[in-house]
């Protein structure tokens, strides 16, 4: 019996990695080598390992057994684990430059988009396969319920990914607009789409953290003051600067007219020789001229640092023949004509503007559907086994 199981998980790991290497060989070749290149490899590869599963007794039902499934989640959960430790999204050359020779086979097997790539998302759609035959066979009610859920769950998913849509918008104050630029795997398209509404943004106000001093220091090199690092002078009270070593004496913080927004913030440092007693004590004002070690190897200044708090838009909607505002705060968004409306950034002093991302998911409704059928499934087990 034992002999057989591993037999049976030999071959749907087998057939896992066929269906991988087809599906990659694929997308690989419409990238690279274009027709009619692009489709021989993966025939070639499905025919010969179709043929080899058949001779050696494959039938369909083994993609609804459940060694087939030990080993696709198996091979997901690798790959997940790959994608989770490569940086997604970037240039070539930044994987150039990070990873050095590993980043061609990186960008080779689209780690460097993995949850976007084609062959990723066919490996899903095989996963599905296999677990909606898995639950139509004779088996419990709550096992069937788990299994389906999350069938519906990757359909949901699939739909919102084809059929959602997702944008970004600029509103500046008393500045209506209706258009929005697309997002593809979360950059700019550079495709405008309008709603079928306008949106104004009517106030924008931003609350901060008190502000807190923060020690900047640079070294020299090649001719230039590069950045070293940042220390809070309230936890670091002393910094080593080659030859020589600074210590943070005080640090005070005084208000200014309510025309400056930033308040100045004076510390006082000291600066000495290491292995020698005394040394000069100086002052940096927030924002203010660095202070130059005598070497010239190192520079020192104080920033004053004001995060964010948080930041809340009033957003007028107008379409339909009714107005409204609703307001919109971080992890707080607003939900009109199905479109939910979410803070993403805003703009400078010299450039004021409320960054808002457009989603609209119809997927939604389908996973949280696939949700409630897993955990059904789940609920009805735990009773089936309390009994």
């Amino acid at each position: 019996m034992k002999s057989e199981k591993r037999k049976g998980l030999l071959r749907a790991a087998g057939l896992v990695s066929l269906v991988f290497l087809a599906m990659w060989s694929l997308e690989f070749g419409v990238k690279r080598l274009g027709a009619p290149w692009h489709w021989i490899v993966p025939v070639v590869i499905l025919a010969g390992g179709f043929y080899l599963a058949w001779a050696s007794g494959f039938r369909l039902r083994i993609l609804a057994g459940m060694e087939f499934g030990a080993a696709m989640f198996l091979f997901l959960a690798f790959w997940v684990a790959l994608g989770t430790l490569v940086i997604q999204g970037e240039t070539s050359a930044f994987y150039a430059e990070r990873y050095g020779f590993m980043s061609r086979p990186i960008l080779a097997l689209s780690l460097d988009d993995l949850f976007y790539a084609g062959w990723f998302q066919g490996m899903l759609a095989l996963m599905g396969v296999s677990l909606l035959l898995t639950s139509l066979r004779k088996r419990t009610l709550c096992f069937r319920l788990i299994h389906l859920g999350i069938v519906v769950v990757l359909v949901g998913g699939l739909v919102s990914d084809t059929l959602g849509v997702k944008g970004s918008m600029k509103l500046r104050v008393d500045q209506p607009t209706d258009e929005y630029m697309t997002l593809r795997r979360g950059r700019p398209t550079g495709v405008v789409k309008r709603l079928p509404f306008t949106v104004n943004l009517k106030s924008f106000k931003v609350e901060y953290y008190p502000a807190r001093p923060v020690l900047v220091v640079y070294r020299k090199q090649r001719g230039h003051f590069q950045f070293l690092r940042s220390v809070d002078p309230k936890k670091v009270r002393k910094l080593d600067c080659g030859d020589y070593e600074i210590q943070v004496v005080e640090t005070d913080s005084s208000t200014v007219p309510a025309s400056n927004p930033q308040p100045v913030i004076m510390g006082k440092l000291r600066l000495l020789r290491k292995g020698e007693t005394g040394g000069i004590d100086f002052h940096l004002v927030s924002n203010g001229r660095p202070a130059i070690t005598p070497d010239e190897r190192f520079s020192i200044g104080l920033r004053t640092m004001r995060n964010p708090r948080k930041y809340t838009s009033t957003l007028g909607f107008k379409g339909g023949g009714s107005v409204i505002e609703k307001r919109v705060r971080v992890n707080y968004p607003v939900v009109w004509e199905g479109f939910t409306f979410y803070l993403s950034d805003y703009g400078s002093e010299e450039d004021p503007y409320s960054g808002i991302t457009v989603k609209q998911d119809p997927g939604y409704p389908v996973v949280l559907a696939g949700l409630f059928l897993m955990l059904a499934g789940l609920i009805l087990a735990f009773v089936r086994r309390s009994r």
